[in-house]
């Protein structure tokens, strides 16, 4: 994964991102130089160094001429990371206490934007790490496009052979690439099948993990996804799907 691609998973913008990684080559600096290394104009590049100062992540030296700017050492994010960790953890109980208190606790979440799709896609994988067998029927093209890291990492996923899972995708030239792809995998517990080329499916991806499912419509510029946890939801979509795995057909190498 790319090192902007880490920095944005805990709570960096690309912005942010670019300035972070300029001042770690460049060490101490003016912002004009930081600027001009990370493509970002000069006045954002203030406003980003001042807020990741007040993170404790980069340090300020005044001189006559310039203000120069330096990174801290990136163990530091860790060092934040661990701090946040602990501190959430030690208020789980309280958060749990609250939630337990819900008469009607909501079985349907709702994610917007592409961090929270994101995370889904994230659970959906520990899902599968976990042997339980997820399937999955929609489209890949946009996930592919949108999340190429995270497609990435789903395909080493698949190359563990303890995971299950099945798919049945729409018949385009995308998705027997990708096919073509995954079988060289060689795991017995990875079907892929095709729905009949008669077939019109729609942009957007559906998943069954275990007692979840993930509605994930893509539309221009709007991302989101709908998970409903709801074992008699599950089972009737599993049964739905079933019905579409006799009907699909993979595909002849």
């Amino acid at each position: 994964m790319e090192l902007s691609s880490i920095l944005k998973s805990i709570g960096f913008d690309s912005k942010q991102s670019a300035v972070y990684l300029a001042c770690l080559q460049l060490g101490e600096d003016s912002v004009f130089n930081i600027a001009k290394l990370a493509n970002v104009k000069r006045p954002t590049t203030y406003v980003i160094l001042n807020s990741l100062a007040e993170r404790g992540l980069i340090s300020l030296r005044k001189t006559n001429k310039a203000t120069l700017y330096s990174a801290a050492s990136p163990k530091k994010l860790l060092d934040q990371i661990k701090q946040r960790q602990k501190n959430l953890e030690s208020a789980i109980p309280n958060l749990m206490a609250i939630y337990n208190q819900q008469p009607n606790k909501p079985e349907v979440q709702f994610f917007e934007g592409k961090d929270g799709i994101a995370q889904v896609y994230y659970e959906v994988l520990e899902v599968m790490r976990s042997g339980l067998e997820v399937v999955f029927y929609g489209s890949i093209i946009e996930p592919v496009e949108i999340y190429p890291d995270l497609f990435e990492e789903y395909k080493e996923t698949l190359k563990n052979l303890k995971v299950k899972t099945r798919e049945i995708l729409p018949w385009n030239e995308e998705n027997i690439k990708y096919a073509k792809i995954v079988s060289k995998f060689k795991n017995p517990n990875h079907g892929l099948r095709f729905f009949n080329k008669k077939y019109e499916c729609g942009r957007g991806d559906n998943i069954i993990f275990g007692n979840k499912i993930a509605f994930l419509p893509y539309h221009k510029n709007k991302y989101y996804v709908i998970v409903i946890e709801n074992e008699d939801l599950v089972i009737t979509h599993k049964t739905l799907f079933e019905h579409a795995w006799k009907a699909a057909k993979p595909l002849k190498q």
